[in-house]
């Protein structure tokens, strides 16, 4: 179920080449009204895009391989002290959900409470997404959570539980490089037929 926060990343992804495709149809007009070279424009703004692609495809590489590091940490055994669903309002006062979750485990002889289901907090409007985490891990029942070895302080019980945000970069990082290239590489095959700047 796609949460409140994913939904808009959505309309960003669909919204965005859209816009800038209209400004880029602008630019065209203006530049060829002035007698000016609108291929310069394709190659310019093909070059920002595959710039603003590899930037999203880097930062999703960054979060996979953090994903990917957490699951290498040794899984120690914990306790859930609560489970419930939180509910509240966001910005736009619309209700949302949330699961709050806490558990508890030794570490170097000091008891260690924590509440980080995943690496990033989600909510949703959907009240059946929080309620299915939250039954996966019920009051007093004991859970495996991946610790950090190096700081034992640091706990998920499931740190690919936020994994829209890994698959929205690389999506976004593909479609941006892969336009980006495009106009970029092709924009001298356009024909184009330029106006006479006026008097």
């Amino acid at each position: 179920m796609a949460t409140h926060w994913q939904v808009y990343a959505a309309i960003l992804f669909v919204k965005s080449p859209v816009i800038v495709f209209m400004r880029l149809q602008k630019s065209w007009s203006v530049s060829t009204q002035n007698g000016g070279d609108p291929k310069f424009v394709f190659r310019f703004v093909g070059t920002i895009f595959a710039i603003l692609g590899s930037i999203f495809i880097c930062v999703a590489w960054y979060l996979d391989s953090e994903a990917q590091m957490v699951a290498k940490w040794p899984r120690q055994e914990v306790l859930i002290e609560s489970a419930e669903v939180v509910q509240f309002r966001d910005s736009e006062n619309d209700i949302m959900y949330r699961p709050h979750i806490t558990f508890s485990y030794n570490a170097n002889g000091q008891k260690i409470l924590r509440d980080t289901v995943g690496r990033f907090r989600s909510s949703s409007s959907s009240l059946s997404w929080a309620q299915d985490i939250v039954n996966k891990y019920p009051q007093g029942s004991m859970a495996l959570a991946y610790v950090n070895p190096d700081d034992p302080k640091e706990a998920y019980l499931n740190p690919t539980l936020a994994s829209f945000l890994l698959y929205l970069f690389f999506g976004l990082g593909g479609l941006f490089a892969s336009v980006g290239a495009l106009l970029a590489i092709f924009a001298g095959r356009i024909p184009v037929k330029t106006q006479a700047p006026s008097a």
